[in-house]
């Protein structure tokens, strides 16, 4: 906003790195700097795209994860604060029907559905890896992000944010399958706040936080709102909305919503 940067520019100080390269990218001499002064480490960068192919999801999710946590038993011993997603949760486990998992739960054999989810499950294991070697750490489960509750701003990248791109479908399509989920809408600067805050609490090390909007919304409230904005949108059987999405293909329409 506004008197943001008059007001924090002498505390902040933005460095050019790469978390792909070695001591992330920085000179020998930046990197011992940072090693001796800097107090915690706040990782939030990510390959948040949903496709492609896994080794570049290891590269920026996991070994970049491994390099911070290096980086923060060099010099001086740094608390690490990894930001992590609620969809580490999900995926299917051998031999179980359903699993009641919580901010205790250890990682219990589960598979995530896509390339994303199972890098930062990797790297969740990572951060509890370096927690065993004395390096207090936190990981912080955030759930579907979207915009800013005041100011309405979005990532600028939002075509590669599958929440945005599944909702976009659907309004292109002008439908949506009878028993659509409920959505999770956690808007970026309550989360943001709840992190902070929990980051600077006392005594809250090594904890594993789920921080998500526990207030669902229903298809029916999201239904009526893009309605009262000039979007209409028909509830039909599954079976009607696949035999909709054939049709479409055999024309040659609807392959990005699909």
């Amino acid at each position: 906003g506004e008197g943001f940067q008059g007001t924090h520019e002498k505390r902040i100080k933005v460095l050019a790195g790469d978390l792909r390269k070695s001591h992330l990218g920085l000179d020998d001499a930046a990197y011992r700097s940072l090693a001796s002064k800097v107090e915690a480490v706040v990782h939030s960068a990510a390959n948040v795209r949903h496709v492609g192919p896994y080794d570049e999801f290891y590269q920026d999710n996991v070994i970049s994860t491994e390099r911070l946590l290096r980086f923060s038993l060099t010099g001086k011993k740094k608390d690490f604060h990894y930001i992590s997603t609620m969809g580490v949760c999900s995926g299917e486990i051998e031999n179980k029907d359903y699993m009641l998992f919580n901010e205790y739960s250890p990682h219990v054999g589960q598979q995530p559905e896509n390339v994303y989810l199972k890098s930062k499950l990797e790297a969740e294991q990572k951060v509890e890896d370096y927690r065993k070697k004395g390096l207090n750490t936190s990981i912080y489960r955030v759930g579907i992000l979207v915009f800013h509750s005041q100011s309405g701003r979005f990532q600028e990248n939002i075509e590669e944010n599958a929440f945005y791109t599944s909702i976009r479908s659907l309004i292109t399509l002008g439908m949506v399958p009878l028993g659509y989920e409920p959505a999770e809408f956690s808007f970026i600067d309550w989360t943001a706040r709840a992190i902070a805050l929990l980051i600077t609490g006392k005594n809250l090390v090594n904890q594993t936080f789920h921080i998500n909007n526990p207030h669902l919304l229903d298809w029916s409230r999201l239904q009526a709102f893009l309605e009262h904005s000039g979007i209409k949108i028909y509830v039909v059987k599954l079976d009607q909305f696949l035999d909709f999405l054939l049709q479409g293909l055999e024309k040659g329409k609807y392959t990005k919503e699909i």
